[in-house]
C-alpha cells in the first residue's frame, strides 16, 4: 500500500463519513491518570472497563474534549494474526472511520525517531505546530474514585507548507502537555453521567517535526493527538490512554413489599464485579449493605416503616469504582382498613364507611364489578349501581408512588344487595265512578313482580294485589273518592325477597252530578243555587258563559254562588259540575237574561245639507249587540227607523236646514229606555223679499217707526207659528234711505 497525499486522505475520510453511518450502544469514556504501553493500557481497560476506545464520527468530538496529550486508542496495525492490517478496532469493530494526521499512517514503520540535534550531526530547522485546546472538565465524586469529564473543546493547529510529506512526532523532548492537576485516581469520562462539573484551564500542546530521522521497522500502534488527529507510533511507548465502558441501563425489580419489609432482585452487569454495594434511604432512615453472593442477585431489608417511601440503589463495584447504579423506589403499604360498613343502601347507591388505619395513607382504593375509584377521605358515596343486584366492595389503603403508581394494603370487603329499582311513568287513566286503570314502566335491573295498593283518604285499604307489571284494573273504589295508589317492585335474590321503594300517585273516582239548579237575575248580576250530588265530592266548579265563551270560573265548596258586574241585556249560561280532585261530573247548566240598559253619549259626528252621521256608547256592562234607531222630522212629517249591531248610524238623503229628532234604544228581548237628541242639517238658504203697502187715515202713521216695527213683529210671529224651529229661517227688516 503506497503513501496517499493529504488531499487523497481527506477525500477518503469525507467519503467514508458520508457513505457509512456508525452506530453503537451508549458508552462512557474514561482517561485513567497513568501512562502505559499500548498492551498495558488495553489490559487495564479490559479489567476495569470494557476496552480501549473505538473512535467514530459520532463520538470523536466528545473524546477530543477529554484528552490534553497524546493518548492511546484501540487501534494498531495488527490486532490479531488473522486480521488484515489496519482493518479493525480492539473491540472487533471494523475500521470505517479514520482521522489521520497528514503523513500518517506511516506505511513503512521504523524505529522511533532519533533526534540528531542531540548528536554530532547538524540540526535542521524545525517546523513547529501549536495546538490550543480550551478544555472544560467535569468531576464526579464517589466513595471509590474521582473522574474528570471533558465536555467541550475548541482545537486549532497550523502547518508549514514548506515541510516534506513525511513527519515524525517527538513524544518527549519537543512536546509539551498540559495535564489535569489531580494526582489521585482520575478518569476523564463521557458527560452522560450524574456528575459535578469543574473547568480545566486551557492547554497548549506543541509538536516539532524533524525530517532527519533514522527508522527501524517494527509494530506500531495508534494514538490520538490532543486535537483529534491520529498518528502511529511505538506500541511500547508510555502514553495516557482512553477506555470506554458500555453503559448498563437497568432497574431493580422489587419482588415483594410488606408493611415492614422488602425483597428485590437486579440485573448482572457485564465484566468483572468485586461486590455490590446496596444503599436504602427514606426520609427518616438510611442503610448500606455489601453483597458478595454472585449466584443470587437478590437482597432484602426488614424493620421498615409502613406507608413510607424508600429509595434503593445497587452499585456494582469494579476496580474499587462504583459503576452506574440500578435503582428502584417503593412504598411500604399501610395497614388494611377496618370496620367497613354499608350505610343507606338504595336501588342505585350506597355509602361505604370504614375506620382509618394506622400509618401513612394517601388515598383509599375502592373496587367493585370491574370499577375502580380512589378517594382521599374516609367514606365514599357510590352511585350508578344496578338495582336488585349483589355487589362485593373491597377497600384498600394506599400511598402514592411517583406520578402514577401506588402501593396498596390488603383488602377489606363487604357484600351488599341493592334494592330493586323504582317503577317510572306511573299513570292512572280511564277513571270512572268506582274503578280506574293503572300502568307503569318497569324499572332497570333485577325484579320479579310488583305490589299494587289503593287507599282512600281515610287510610282504608280498598285494593292490594301482586301483579306482573302489565296494566292493572283497580276496582271496588268509592264514588268521587280521593285514592292513594302505590306500586312497589320486588326482587328475589338468592331466595330472599327484597322490596324496593314504592312509587305513589293520587287519583280520584268520578263524582255524581248536582241537581235542581235555580238562577235569578237583575240588570247586572245573577245568583245560582243547587242541591248536592249523591256520594263523595270535594268541591263544585261553576262556570259563567256569554256568547258561547266561558268568561268566569269559580271553584266553591258551598251550594250557591253569585256573579255580579254583569252586562245588561245579555244572555248568560251558568254551568255547575261536581268535583273529585281534577275529575268532574256530568255538567248541569241553565241560561238567564239580564235586563238591558240604554246607550250613552249619543251625538252627531258628521253632517251636511242632505246627510247626517251620529254615534253613541254601549251601556255600561252591556253585552247588547243590537240597537233600535229612529229619525223623525215634524216639519216634513218624515220618519226613519232601523236596527243596527254597531254603535253608529248614517241617515240620508235628508232635507237641508231641517231639524231632526234622533232616538236610540238598546235592543235585547225587549227595548231599553230611549236616548234622544235633535240636530239640524246644514241650510241651503234662499232670500225672499217681502214688500207691504201701508195706508192709514192718520197722516204719516205708516212712516212712524213704531208702526213699521209693529207690523214686522206681527209678521215674524206668524212665520214662527208656521215654521217654529223645525227648519232654518230668519226674518229681517230692511230699511231704506227713505225710511220705508
Amino acid at each position: 500500500m503506497g503513501k496517499l497525499s493529504v488531499q487523497d486522505k481527506v477525500g477518503l475520510i469525507v467519503c467514508l463519513a458520508l457513505m457509512l453511518m456508525y452506530s453503537n450502544a451508549e458508552q462512557q469514556y474514561f482517561t485513567p491518570n497513568q501512562t502505559s504501553s499500548w498492551n498495558e493500557a488495553r489490559n487495564h481497560c479490559q479489567q476495569c472497563f470494557t476496552e480501549l476506545v473505538t473512535l467514530t464520527h459520532t463520538n470523536i468530538r466528545d473524546i477530543i474534549q477529554m484528552v490534553s496529550s497524546e493518548s492511546w486508542i484501540g487501534l494498531r496495525k495488527n490486532i490479531n494474526s488473522s486480521s488484515m492490517a489496519w482493518s479493525q478496532w480492539a473491540n472487533g469493530d471494523p475500521l470505517i472511520f479514520q482521522n489521520w494526521y497528514p503523513g500518517y499512517p506511516d506505511l513503512n514503520p521504523s524505529q522511533p525517531e532519533k533526534d540528531c540535534c542531540g548528536s554530532t550531526c547538524p540540526c535542521p530547522e524545525k517546523t513547529t505546530y501549536k495546538m490550543t485546546t480550551s478544555t472544560p472538565v467535569m468531576t464526579y465524586n464517589n466513595t471509590s474514585s474521582n473522574y474528570a469529564i471533558k465536555t467541550n473543546t475548541d482545537s486549532t493547529y497550523a502547518t508549514n507548507t514548506k515541510t516534506s510529506s513525511h513527519y515524525a512526532i517527538k513524544t518527549n523532548t519537543d512536546s509539551t502537555y498540559a495535564t489535569n492537576p489531580n494526582t489521585d485516581s482520575t478518569y476523564a469520562t463521557n458527560p452522560n453521567t450524574d456528575s459535578t462539573y469543574a473547568t480545566n484551564p486551557n492547554t497548549d500542546s506543541t509538536y516539532a517535526t524533524n525530517p532527519n530521522t533514522v527508522s527501524v521497522k517494527q509494530e506500531f500502534c495508534v494514538a490520538t493527538l490532543s486535537f483529534g488527529a491520529w498518528i502511529n507510533t511505538d506500541c511500547s511507548k508510555p502514553l495516557r490512554f482512553i477506555c470506554y465502558e458500555d453503559a448498563v441501563i437497568a432497574n431493580i425489580n422489587v419482588t415483594e413489599v410488606t408493611s415492614n419489609s422488602v425483597n428485590f432482585i437486579w440485573a448482572r452487569p457485564p465484566g468483572n464485579i468485586s461486590h455490590y454495594r446496596i444503599h436504602l434511604q427514606s426520609d427518616t432512615q438510611e442503610r448500606t449493605e455489601n453483597h458478595t453472593d454472585f449466584d443470587e442477585l437478590m437482597f432484602g431489608f426488614d424493620n421498615l416503616t409502613d406507608g413510607t417511601r424508600y429509595f434503593v440503589q445497587v452499585f456494582p463495584v469494579r476496580c474499587g469504582r462504583d459503576l452506574q447504579s440500578q435503582n428502584a423506589t417503593f412504598y411500604t403499604p399501610t395497614f388494611k382498613v377496618m370496620n367497613l360498613t354499608a350505610i343507606n343502601v338504595t336501588d342505585t347507591s350506597v355509602y361505604l364507611n370504614w375506620s382509618e388505619p394506622n400509618g401513612k395513607v394517601d388515598f383509599y382504593r375502592i373496587n367493585y364489578r370491574d370499577q375502580e375509584r380512589d378517594n382521599s377521605t374516609v367514606g365514599i358515596q357510590i352511585d350508578n349501581l344496578i338495582p336488585g343486584h349483589n355487589y362485593t366492595f373491597t377497600v384498600r389503603s394506599g400511598v402514592r408512588v411517583g406520578l402514577d403508581g401506588a402501593t396498596l394494603s390488603k383488602s377489606t370487603l363487604i357484600i351488599i344487595h341493592t334494592k330493586p329499582g323504582k317503577v317510572t311513568n306511573l299513570k292512572a287513566y280511564n277513571n270512572n265512578v268506582t274503578s280506574l286503570m293503572l300502568s307503569w314502566d318497569k324499572p332497570a335491573g333485577n325484579y320479579s313482580n310488583f305490589i299494587v295498593t289503593a287507599v282512600n283518604d281515610s287510610n282504608i285499604n280498598m285494593f292490594n294485589q301482586t301483579e306482573d307489571g302489565s296494566p292493572t284494573s283497580v276496582w271496588g273504589l268509592q264514588v268521587g273518592a280521593k285514592i292513594l295508589l302505590s306500586v312497589t317492585a320486588l326482587a328475589n335474590i338468592g331466595g330472599s325477597i327484597l322490596k324496593g321503594e314504592a312509587v305513589s300517585l293520587v287519583s280520584y273516582t268520578i263524582p255524581e252530578p248536582i241537581s235542581n239548579l235555580v238562577l235569578e237575575a237583575t240588570h247586572d248580576n245573577i245568583s245560582a243555587r243547587w242541591d248536592p250530588p249523591v256520594g263523595n265530592y270535594t268541591a263544585f266548579r261553576v262556570e259563567l258563559k256569554l256568547s258561547e265563551k266561558i268568561i268566569k270560573t269559580d271553584n266553591v265548596t258551598t251550594l250557591k254562588t253569585y256573579f255580579d258586574q254583569l252586562k245588561s241585556g245579555a244572555k248568560y249560561t251558568v254551568i255547575v259540575k261536581s268535583l273529585s280532585g281534577p275529575l268532574v261530573s256530568t255538567p248541569v247548566h241553565k241560561s238567564q237574561l239580564t235586563r238591558p240598559e240604554p246607550p250613552t253619549n249619543l251625538s252627531v259626528n258628521n253632517k251636511n245639507k242632505t246627510y247626517m252621521s251620529f254615534k253613541w256608547n254601549s251601556p255600561v256592562n252591556s253585552e247588547a249587540a243590537h240597537y233600535f234607531v229612529r229619525v223623525t222630522s215634524i216639519f216634513w212629517g218624515w220618519e226613519f227607523n232601523t236596527t243596527v249591531n254597531t254603535t253608529r248610524c248614517e241617515v240620508g238623503p235628508l232635507f237641508s236646514g231641517t231639524k231632526y229628532s234622533l232616538q236610540v234604544q238598546t235592543k235585547a228581548e225587549n227595548l231599553s229606555t230611549p236616548v234622544n237628541i235633535t240636530h239640524t242639517t246644514e241650510a241651503d238658504l234662499r232670500v225672499l223679499t217681502l214688500s207691504m203697502m201701508c195706508s192709514s187715515q192718520e197722516p204719516l202713521f205708516c212712516d212712524e217707526e213704531s208702526t213699521r216695527k209693529g207690523v214686522f213683529d206681527q209678521l215674524k210671529s206668524h212665520f214662527y207659528k208656521v215654521l217654529k224651529n223645525d227648519v232654518v229661517w230668519n226674518l229681517t227688516r230692511i230699511t231704506g234711505n227713505t225710511g220705508s
